[in-house]
């Protein structure tokens, strides 16, 4: 994901972008429903507690997703310094348009990289712990 806010702004930005961007998804997205769900699964014994802990839990990553993820951002990127164009001279929108990118992109990396860290600290040693198959 780092490298993927370092890819230069132009023309040919896009198709890295898009590129990047499907790559990241097929690789990432196989996880939760692959590794993370079935070995938190096993934790209980019991279906109903299985089936109310993962109720609890898909309900609260979807709120918390929801509320700390697009708006946060969009705080984070006003604080660093984000502006809605106005009647401006071309030089100066162009100017204000990168800044606006280096924005958004700061606050991206603010929001992704801590949730993404912890996991890494909680589920690497799970990988040593967990039982093998």
């Amino acid at each position: 994901f780092t490298w993927m806010m370092n890819i230069p702004f132009g023309p040919h930005g896009f198709f890295l972008v898009v590129a990047a961007n499907f790559l990241f998804n097929a690789i990432a997205c196989w996880s939760p429903c692959a590794a993370l769900r079935p070995i938190c699964g096993e934790l209980f014994v019991d279906s109903q507690e299985r089936a109310q802990v993962f109720a609890v839990w898909m309900g609260l990553e979807g709120v918390i997703s929801s509320l700390l993820g697009a708006p946060m951002v969009g705080l984070l990127s006003e604080l660093a310094g984000y502006k809605l164009g106005g009647a401006k001279a071309p030089a100066a929108v162009a100017e204000e348009h990168t800044h606006n990118i280096e924005a958004v992109r700061n606050s991206l990396l603010f929001v992704s990289l801590p949730p993404w860290a912890l996991c890494a600290l909680i589920w690497v040693p799970m990988y040593f712990t967990y039982p093998r198959d």
